[in-house]
């Protein structure tokens, strides 16, 4: 079952990254997070301006690859539900070994008539019973399609 919409921060755009990494670094930075399978999340250094920033892989000069994303940085909350109460945590269907926290959104009638995706990609570190924040963003139902596709769920939340 879906979550109801989750805010979007609303601070600003590139100009304001401070302020985004503010919101990320009082949410991410103070207290231990911990996943629906009750693993601490790491979050390495600078992931505010990973999530926050993009890659423009066809930017021939590397100066400009690196791209705001609007939609990226006002969901970076959303991050905190997709890693403590997601519909399903599953094997990256991409990166072997990693893990895809897979979170639906329902909309808000007024602004989106349909749901939105999220999805967070963590690498496991069974040793030291943590997960280490790889990146968070929304993503098309395409592809939240392809990371749910042929592998069963590590976790699904229990039904309410």
């Amino acid at each position: 079952m879906p979550v109801k919409r989750l805010p979007l921060l609303q601070l600003g755009g590139e100009e304001s990254f401070c302020l985004y990494q503010s919101v990320f670094d009082q949410l991410y930075g103070v207290d231990d997070i911990y996943d629906a399978k009750n693993r601490l999340v790491y979050f390495p250094p600078n992931m505010c301006r990973h999530v926050c920033f993009h890659e423009d892989e066809s930017a021939s000069d590397p100066a400009i690859r690196c791209l705001w994303d609007q939609t990226r940085a006002e969901s970076l909350e959303w991050a905190y539900t997709a890693l403590t109460d997601p519909d399903e945590i599953r094997p990256n269907h991409q990166f072997r070994g990693n893990e895809a926290y897979l979170l639906e959104v329902l909309p808000d009638q007024i602004v989106a008539k349909y749901p939105t995706y999220y999805y967070v990609s963590v690498r496991p570190e069974p040793k030291k019973d943590r997960v280490v924040f790889l990146t968070g963003y929304p993503v098309p139902y395409s592809y939240w399609k392809a990371a749910r596709r042929d592998n069963t769920p590590i976790y699904r939340r229990p039904r309410r």
